[in-house]
């Protein structure tokens, strides 16, 4: 109940090109709402309540398409759906290229989490650059663009972090999460 949920999927233009994710109220959403993702023009649209929504383009004509919307007040049971993807027309003969749905509770979309059977624990996402002879440690620019959803109390959520392995020669950005949700 009231937990803000996000869906994801990837998503490649065949004989169709827009998928849709729906949610409805009359099966325990706070409202009804939708996300059109466009693969032909890399746009998406919305109608409804709709929090948060992207397409991002990948390589080789894919996209990841995603929507966020908010639960009800009401905690329903598991026979109802989080999301619905629809592709239309049925005609049996038209389709389009899907692969890794995920829904995850959060604001946003986190990195695909490939799971089988079980729930899997989210490891941290870090990126390790070898420096070598390109960064000059005296010159520079760090910059981040994001929405970070609030938790709340005293805490610096990162958005961007470097550093050497040390305290002493770091450098980073971070949200004063004492507030409201930030955009940066």
């Amino acid at each position: 109940a009231n937990t803000i949920y996000s869906f994801s999927i990837f998503a490649k233009k065949a004989e169709l090109d827009r998928p849709r994710i729906d949610w409805y109220a009359s099966t325990g959403w706070a409202a009804d709402g939708m996300v059109i993702c466009n693969l032909t023009t890399g746009t998406a649209t919305t109608s409804g309540t709709v929090l948060n929504y992207s397409i991002t383009a990948l390589d080789n004509g894919w996209y990841r398409c995603q929507g966020s919307a908010q639960f009800g007040a009401t905690t329903q049971s598991s026979n109802y759906p989080a999301f619905t993807l629809h592709i239309n027309p049925l005609d049996g003969v038209s389709g389009v290229y899907l692969w890794g749905a995920q829904v995850e509770a959060g604001r946003f979309p986190t990195s695909y989490i490939p799971t089988t059977s079980a729930a899997v624990t989210r490891a941290a996402d870090n990126l390790t650059v070898p420096t070598g002879g390109w960064l000059a440690s005296s010159k520079g620019t760090l910059f981040a663009k994001g929405d970070v959803t609030a938790l709340g109390g005293t805490d610096y959520p990162r958005i961007s972090y470097l550093n050497d392995g040390s305290v002493s020669n770091s450098v980073g950005l971070y949200i004063n999460d004492a507030g409201a949700d930030q955009k940066s």
